[in-house]
């Protein structure tokens, strides 16, 4: 089985969370409960983000948590745990199998904020070719041979006039 979507892991945090103790349960408890209810293959469990150096099911486990805690339907009652609130059972009985950002943006004001505040402060990413990426290569190169010049000259004065620059 392939790694489902983060919108399938939302849905699934959510499930399982559902059968959390009184005191909450940490992300890693919660990956348990659904690395449970899904058919992984090794390579699915070991299988990396790209960008990170994490494992999808981890990664997209934590996300759920941060995206249903930011929609307000999870409380934190001590650091690191997390279990639902009224609101978060309210959710498990009417929240489709999949939960997306949208589905959240539009049922709670709080996640679509959180959400906006977010993308603002995420660096765009931009399309660069190969040439163009071999052109900046080519300009940092320069850079280097023009210091290393400047900084063997600044050595060279410094033998010269007795060790001090």
């Amino acid at each position: 089985m392939a790694v489902p979507d983060q919108s399938v892991f939302t849905r699934a945090v959510l499930d399982a969370l559902h059968e959390a103790p009184p005191e909450g349960w940490r992300t890693g408890d919660v990956r348990e409960v659904v690395e449970s209810r899904f058919v992984f293959s090794r390579s699915d469990l070991s299988e990396l983000t790209s960008g990170i150096s994490t494992t999808k099911v981890i990664s997209r486990v934590n996300w759920a948590v941060q995206y249903l805690y930011a929609a307000g339907v999870l409380d934190r009652p001590s650091r690191g745990r997390y279990l639902l609130n009224k609101e978060g059972r309210r959710l498990l009985k009417s929240a489709p199998v999949k939960i997306d950002s949208k589905y959240l943006s539009k049922r709670y004001p709080a996640f679509a904020t959180w959400s906006r505040s977010r993308r603002r402060r995420e660096p765009k990413r931009t399309d660069v070719t190969i040439e163009q990426l071999a052109a900046r290569v080519e300009s940092l190169e320069r850079l280097v041979a023009k210091v290393t010049e400047q900084l063997e000259a600044i050595a060279r004065a410094a033998s010269r006039d007795g060790g001090s620059p």
